[in-house]
């Protein structure tokens, strides 16, 4: 035992002394000799997995991970794997190499020092969250919005909070049913279920107010008929007149739209596609007499947990799996930070600098679409509008951890339920905001054209009947 001792000792002093700059002492501990000459050689930490086997894990500090940009899409947006390769010295990073990895979208892709000083600051934030912190639950990496600036944060966020108490815009507000404790479902996963639509690029243009809108019109929808299409946020972007487009919107009142406006209801992203990708905002409504159908038909939408309802967090924890456990929920948060930026993959435990506990701090809307209190941490699941190229698969999952009555990032602070009637035809329904024909016009203008069709065939009668003297 003891000359075995002795060459580990001096075969890992050896691989040591061959890469003192980047090794990492606690890394002995985890592995034998022949595996961290292994792990070393690829810059990268030895650990121990789930079943308690001996492997490379995250890239030692000072390097980072670069994904293969061409595997990262599997299966279609859903399930995805994110496939690693190397690990790459931050000091070698350039602005090429991350555009041709990462895909990123700027109005100016040229390389430039401020850019590239962004990259190396959030991929130092990465490389420090993933090695010197080995419990997180959670894993940071290089994303398309690694390099964003505050003003392109902004851009790719577009929510803005509105208080309509006491205005025409208040929502019904959600009455839990009474459920005792016990009986409150561990496990909901709306996307395993078959009532989430795939997952949704916003680009630049600030409409995640719209795509949140829209996602639980859809949830909605399918639980009402199966009905599995996407809704058009583009006509919420172009109709939706007291909502500012891609420079931001309330959900509260993009929701109220959809039931309020002439056939109460969202036509199909298939129909009314998704233009605006480059934060330009199509002012014109595109919607005709001509626009084809189905469309879903929306009654008023409800407000769960409202910033005007006084709840503490366990309440509104409550609350928000009550609700969910009817369909999924539209909520909101603040995003605006690098840790959601960077998101990779696992339970995000802590909220860094996007902590949210007032209403003026929000600046994004998604799609919560599950919970899981089985797990070791018990998190909610969110659906975003990032792509699929951002965390797993363009989902996230938040701990239930209380922060502040609003939780971490503030995702209990409000949320939108949408009620859903019923598929209805709309080929022959003109739309134009704020101009409709009422029902009782609509009935009147039958009645008044009745009356004339009865006019006419009595003063024709008439006619006929001097004519031939007879009636």
């Amino acid at each position: 035992m003891i000359p075995l001792a002795l060459s580990i000792c001096f075969v890992s002093g050896l691989i040591i002394g061959q890469n003192e700059a980047t090794r990492m002492p606690e890394s002995l501990a985890y592995c034998g000799p022949e595996l961290f000459k292994k792990c070393s050689d690829e810059y990268r930490l030895c650990d121990i997995s789930e079943d308690g086997k001996e492997k490379c894990g995250q890239c030692q500090l000072g390097y980072i991970d670069f994904s293969d940009g061409e595997n990262n899409l599997r299966d279609g947006g859903n399930n995805i794997t994110q496939i690693w390769h190397s690990c790459v010295d931050i000091a070698e990073i350039t602005w090429q190499r991350f555009v041709t990895a990462y895909d990123p979208y700027y109005s100016n892709m040229e390389d430039s020092v401020q850019r590239l000083t962004v990259l190396k600051e959030s991929a130092q934030l990465v490389s420090q969250s993933n090695t010197l912190n080995r419990n997180a639950t959670y894993t940071l990496g290089l994303t398309p919005f690694s390099v964003d600036a505050q003003v392109e944060y902004q851009q790719r966020s577009g929510y803005f909070y509105v208080n309509v108490s006491g205005t025409s815009d208040e929502l019904t507000a959600f009455n839990p049913p009474t459920v005792a404790a016990a009986d409150i479902s561990m496990n909901i996963d709306w996307v395993a279920a078959g009532a989430v639509r795939s997952v949704k690029n916003q680009g630049r243009c600030g409409c995640s107010w719209a795509i949140a809108v829209c996602g639980a019109i859809e949830g909605a929808a399918y639980l009402i008929d199966g009905s599995k299409e996407s809704m058009s946020f583009q006509q919420l972007i172009s109709c939706n007149k007291r909502n500012l487009g891609c420079n931001g919107g309330s959900m509260t009142v993009g929701a109220k739209y959809t039931a309020d406006y002439w056939f109460g209801g969202v036509t199909t992203l298939n129909d009314y596609p998704y233009t605006d990708f480059d934060g330009l905002t199509s002012n014109v409504c595109s919607l005709t007499p001509e626009t084809p159908s189905p469309a879903v038909e929306v009654n008023d939408p409800i407000a769960v947990a409202g910033f005007d309802t006084m709840m503490s967090f366990d309440k509104r924890l409550e609350t928000f799996k009550l609700a969910l456990m009817e369909k999924p929920v539209s909520i909101i948060l603040k995003s605006s930070c690098k840790v959601l930026s960077n998101y990779i993959s696992g339970i995000l435990t802590d909220d860094g600098d996007c902590a949210c506990s007032e209403s003026t701090c929000y600046d994004h809307a998604v799609l919560m679409v599950g919970y899981n209190d089985t797990d070791t941490i018990p998190y909610f699941k969110l659906k975003n509008s990032w792509g699929t190229r951002w965390g797993e698969g363009g989902y996230f999952r938040v701990a239930q951890k209380e922060k502040g009555a609003y939780g971490l990032f503030g995702i209990l602070g409000e949320g939108v339920m949408i009620e859903v009637q019923r598929i209805v035809d709309v080929n022959t329904v003109e739309v134009v905001e704020g101009t409709y024909f009422p029902i009782w016009a609509i009935v009147f203008i039958a009645m008044l054209s009745l009356l004339c069709c009865c006019c006419c065939t009595y003063i024709g009668c008439v006619h006929w009947a001097r004519n031939r003297k007879e009636c």
